[in-house]
């Protein structure tokens, strides 16, 4: 079977990741507290060990660098959808 590459698609990536997000009106002191407890789950052993089982693997950022990755993927699969000549029916 061929890659996505030998497909005619160099350079294509499509990777599945998880963020939280909370409605773009939430003060920015209860999204800092989100932030906060979402990092201290993330280190509790037991929720390690469950991610580890799945095959996750941990990559947290700041609520800044996730709200500037989902603006930039938006654009980039918005293109991608766009140029396909998708559409919803």
């Amino acid at each position: 079977m061929p890659t996505v590459a030998e497909s005619g698609y160099p350079g294509f990536e499509a990777i599945q990741w998880y963020g939280l997000v909370v409605p773009g009106a939430t003060p920015k002191s209860i999204v800092a507290r989100i932030h906060k407890d979402s990092l201290k789950a993330l280190q509790n052993t037991d929720v390690r060990a469950a991610m580890e089982r799945l095959g996750l693997e941990q990559d947290p950022t700041t609520p800044e660098e996730l709200r500037a990755r989902i603006k930039k993927e938006s654009a980039t699969w918005a293109a991608i959808i766009k140029d396909a000549g998708i559409r919803v029916q």
